[in-house]
């Protein structure tokens, strides 16, 4: 299957290669033409297999919410650096009982030798880990041998450990410690792992907080031979304050301004902020790749676990209505 970003624009008709499209759930969205219909149709493909972040503090939380989760739903837990990893260790357990898909994060900063990094992915693969996201670390100065995932990568500890699956990071608003040259070149090298030891890799992007960002940097991807699966960060429902100082703490301040300009953005307090009109645009400039493994979505639950789910799983259901002449849509269920 083709990786290639679609190039079809929002003025095409019919949506009608949307990924993963099927016409008995699409039968059940709130459209009112074929136009509408199809772009609802991209729109709940995209999302359809989501996946979710979970703290390890709340992984009971998840566990006894699992009746609304999907069997073997992907789970990434983070880790804060310069914490106890062992509480990341035994939430990978307790999700792995559960029948979900535990992604633990792994900061290659954070690590502070070469047996650290050995014994952390051995506890993980012993607890039931299959697959992890690989992030450099947000640390000026690494506690170890590790300064970005590159050196992880090139310490064959991950291969030698079983990890066959990998997520390394995106970031459509660039990075504020390496050039667009750098963070290509390492994409590059990337791409060059998952093809000389048969690992996965896929990228995992930051959120942003428009949909600009991210649709021109999957263009660029895509225009630039990137083939690696992608899955877009984006925010679950979350109160307009809080959304942005997450923003400014992730660094992805030019989205968060934009936001912030917006009338009444702030103002919003009688409903939560949520991502529909970023997911419209990522279906509409990429109808044939949403819902195809080219292409999913990741949500960074900053306004709860149980809220981001309910609202993700209206929206794969089709439990939702594009608002006409006004952009975005509402959740009808």
């Amino acid at each position: 299957m083709s990786l290639e970003a679609d190039s079809r624009t929002k003025g095409d008709a019919g949506f009608a290669g949307c990924g993963s499209g099927n016409a008995d759930q699409s039968a059940s969205l709130n459209t009112t033409d074929s136009a509408s219909a199809g772009l609802a149709e991209c729109v709940r493909s995209l999302v359809s297999d989501y996946s979710l972040e979970v703290m390890h503090s709340i992984a009971d939380k998840a566990i006894a919410n699992g009746h609304a989760l999907r069997l073997k739903m992907p789970l990434y837990v983070p880790y804060i650096p310069g914490s106890d990893y062992r509480p990341v260790i035994a939430a990978v357990r307790k999700l792995a009982g559960a029948g979900f898909t535990p992604v633990p994060h792994l900061s290659a900063r954070s690590l502070k030798s070469r047996d650290d990094l050995k014994d952390r992915l051995h506890r993980l693969f012993d607890a039931g880990a299959r697959d992890l996201l690989l992030i450099a670390g947000d640390q000026s100065r690494p506690d170890g041998p590790f300064s970005n995932t590159l050196e992880v990568l090139a310490s064959g500890y991950l291969v030698e450990a079983g990890f066959q699956r990998i997520g390394v990071a995106g970031h459509p608003e660039g990075h504020p410690q390496a050039s667009a040259a750098e963070l290509a070149s390492a994409l590059r090298e990337k791409e060059a792992y998952a093809a000389s030891t048969g690992t996965e890799v896929r990228l995992v992007s930051q959120f942003a907080l428009a949909a600009e960002p991210i649709v021109d940097w999957y263009r660029a991807l895509r225009a630039g031979g990137h083939t690696l699966p992608v899955r877009i960060g984006v925010p679950g429902p979350v109160a307009a304050s809080t959304l942005l100082k997450f923003a400014i703490q992730c660094g992805v301040g030019n989205s968060a301004r934009f936001l912030a300009r917006k009338p009444g953005f702030l103002r919003t307090v009688t409903r939560p902020w949520t991502p529909d009109d970023i997911l419209i645009a990522i279906a509409e400039a990429f109808p044939n790749d949403a819902g195809t493994p080219a292409l999913g979505i990741h949500v960074f639950a900053f306004g709860g676990v149980e809220r981001s789910f309910r609202w993700f799983n209206a929206v794969a259901r089709g439990d939702f209505q594009l608002a006409a002449g006004q952009g975005g849509f509402g959740i009808t269920a």
